[in-house]
């Protein structure tokens, strides 16, 4: 077992190595053989990996406050984006009327690119904490309802049959049948809203913090293009890669395998 994990990983890292030297190899092309671009508009990963180092063991521009307090308003905007996303999949649930009205009009919600509520965001809040947040809950929220109403909608009737011949009530139905049966796609659309905030975050950080006492990864990112520090910037977008990928690996992932594998779903 542990030998297959470490294959496993040494076979990813091999990916990400292998990624680095055809980034540099078409850097060198590009820049030093054909000429096409100058080196300040397509910088080498080297150039990337000294913007690490400046970043996360030098704390250049307080690097490490602005990962803190994107991390925070990300999990806070999310925790507000799945509350309203539940209660919008409970009323949509419950009235067959707004079901029926209210799902077409998340969906247009939904397809919005989230840079369109920068704007109300900004008259609405001000520029300040609470723009950022009206983004987020806007940008993710209808993707939560929409799964979670879906999902609930779509257990096999031969589970609800069941539970209906076992004498469950109106709330039994839900924590025994519903949920537990749409779990699996519960957790598929909660990554999806997750996906959904972390994307109307980065829009809201950029487009809504003006204060020179503003911080966030987002704010930092967008104020670094006025210098044209581009590695710098590639750094930073490289760093919201990976914070994305843990959290789509260690939580959504291991809560996604968990259920299968407790379902028998999930193959070794």
């Amino acid at each position: 077992m542990m030998k297959t994990k470490f294959l496993k990983t040494m076979k990813s890292i091999s990916f990400y190595l292998l990624l680095l030297v055809l980034w540099a190899v078409i850097q060198h092309l590009f820049v030093n053989v054909f000429k096409w671009v100058s080196a300040d508009m397509f910088v080498s990963p080297f150039h990337v990996l000294t913007s690490f180092y400046v970043f996360f063991i030098c704390n250049e521009n307080l690097f490490w406050s602005h990962v803190g307090l994107t991390l925070f308003r990300l999990f806070s905007g999310f925790a507000l984006s799945l509350i309203m996303g539940i209660i919008l999949a409970a009323i949509m649930e419950r009235f067959k009327f707004f079901r029926s009205n209210i799902r077409a009009l998340l969906t247009g919600i939904q397809s919005l690119p989230n840079i369109c509520w920068v704007p109300f965001a900004i008259i609405f809040c001000g520029l300040d904490e609470r723009a950022v947040f009206f983004v987020i809950i806007l940008g993710s929220a209808p993707s939560i309802a929409l799964a979670i109403e879906a999902s609930i909608r779509n257990v096999d009737p031969i589970y609800v049959k069941a539970g209906r011949t076992l004498g469950c009530n109106k709330i039994g139905m839900y924590t025994r049948i519903y949920i537990p049966a749409s779990m699996p796609s519960i957790i598929l659309g909660l990554k999806q809203g997750w996906a959904f905030s972390w994307r109307a975050l980065m829009a809201g950080e950029m487009n809504c913090l003006f204060s020179s006492q503003s911080k966030g990864l987002g704010y930092l990112m967008y104020n670094l293009r006025f210098s044209g520090q581009i590695d710098n910037m590639l750094c930073i977008m490289i760093v919201l890669i990976i914070i994305g990928m843990f959290f789509e690996k260690a939580v959504f992932g291991k809560a996604e395998n968990m259920i299968l594998r407790k379902r028998g779903l999930k193959r070794d």
